[in-house]
């Protein structure tokens, strides 16, 4: 009698286990976003960011040739590349999201030589720009545990600002410390455009549900029209102060198309205005 109890007992008990091994959206929900918080998925999120450098293919004589500086050249390198990522999760495996980011670009290059003549030329030349890019995209993810991985599209719109290059030269004969010429090369490149589409991936590991740190790596084909008609003003401050001469200008590109990667390191903020499930 006590053996048909227990029998039926250990009958009552593997019905619930079965049951859950063959439901598939109880095995399901152990692979969603719950594994990070054990709460419903947090449905918005903004990240903080920074980006590696990318600058325009901007060479002007010998300034930031072959995309940095000609041999015995001094680079001084003061440039900065940030952004932040609104998030809206549309489901578990779907988020849309809206990157916005801005680059200050500013190199300085430094250069010396002496002529024939004994006559000593000090070269320093000053670049600087600023870059705003808006990148709407969609990225889909997978998440084990506290780590999540994703990989997306975006589409970014950059607006180039103006390239304002200053390039001073002054002269003085070998061994003496007076000038004996000082002029003032000043070329400014007009703003300009970008607009592409890029493929993103990236990954975040979660310290808890509100915090994750994670990186990103996105590459974009970018139709661009940089620069335009470009003007330099040369001044003279010695051997006498005169007024600027305009000494050039070059016509505009029309259109060019190139490749653009980034790659990003930054932390997370997540939240939600739904109460989470409360668990059993």
């Amino acid at each position: 009698m006590n053996k048909n109890i227990l029998l039926l007992l250990s009958f009552l008990l593997f019905i619930p286990v079965a049951y859950a091994q063959d439901d598939p959206q109880i095995i399901e929900s152990t692979n969603t976003d719950q594994n990070i918080t054990g709460d419903k998925p947090q449905k918005f999120g903004i990240a903080f960011q920074l980006n590696s450098l990318n600058y325009d293919d901007i060479k002007v004589g010998w300034f930031n040739s072959h995309n940095g500086s000609l041999d015995d050249h001094t680079l001084e390198q003061n440039s900065l590349s940030a952004g932040v990522i609104g998030y809206y999760n549309v489901s578990d495996e779907t988020s849309l999201r809206l990157r916005l980011g801005a680059t200050r670009i500013s190199l300085k290059e430094y250069y010396d030589f002496t002529d024939d003549q004994g006559i000593n030329s000090d070269f320093a030349a000053t670049g600087i720009q600023t870059r705003v890019c808006i990148a709407p995209g969609v990225a889909w993810k997978f998440t084990q545990n506290k780590l999540q991985f994703y990989a997306g599209f975006e589409f970014p719109v950059t607006l180039h600002g103006e390239f304002a290059l200053t390039e001073s030269r002054i002269q003085y004969e070998t061994g003496q410390s007076a000038m004996v010429a000082h002029t003032i090369l000043r070329t400014v490149l007009p703003s300009g455009f970008s607009a592409g589409v890029g493929a993103l991936g990236g990954f975040n590991y979660f310290l808890n549900k509100t915090f994750s740190v994670g990186a990103e790596f996105s590459s974009a084909l970018l139709y661009a029209k940089l620069s335009g008609e470009t003007t330099a003003t040369l001044s003279t401050i010695k051997p006498e102060n005169t007024s600027p001469v305009i000494i050039n200008t070059q016509d505009g590109n029309k259109g060019v198309t190139f490749n653009d990667s980034r790659f990003s390191i930054g932390i997370a903020f997540w939240f939600s205005s739904n109460k989470p499930v409360e668990q059993e």
